[in-house]
């Protein structure tokens, strides 16, 4: 997790909230957030049961909302498939993220991701 918590702290567009003031949306930029991914734990489920149960959790987190004013802009879900298996759910509002940024947020986390395990 330390991955994910090096790319929050490296861009600021996911350390921030949006909120009102007098009418106008106005950022709120945090110098840190506590970053808490959830893990899942479903090893123990046989394998057609853990795909099941990964479908739902994904559906699941799609259709929870944010609160900009107070939640973190992304949500990261781990699930645990065996020790050395694991399947990301990376969740991100639309209004910090596009096809773009995902992209470069996906090639930061595998880098930084490596120079970590090594």
């Amino acid at each position: 997790m330390k991955s994910f918590s090096a790319i929050i702290q490296r861009h600021e567009i996911l350390r921030t909230n949006l909120t009102q003031v007098k009418g106008e949306a106005v950022q709120i930029i945090h110098l840190q957030v506590d970053f808490k991914p959830v893990i899942i734990d479903i090893a123990s489920l046989p394998q057609n049961l853990q795909e099941q149960k990964i479908s739902k959790l994904a559906e699941q987190e799609a259709l929870q909302t944010f609160d900009l004013e107070k939640d973190l802009l992304l949500r990261i879900t781990l699930i645990k498939l065996t020790d050395i298996e694991h399947v990301i759910l990376f969740t991100m509002h639309h209004i910090i993220s596009d096809g773009w940024s995902i992209g470069i947020f996906v090639n930061e986390f595998t880098t930084i991701y490596k120079a970590f395990v090594e």
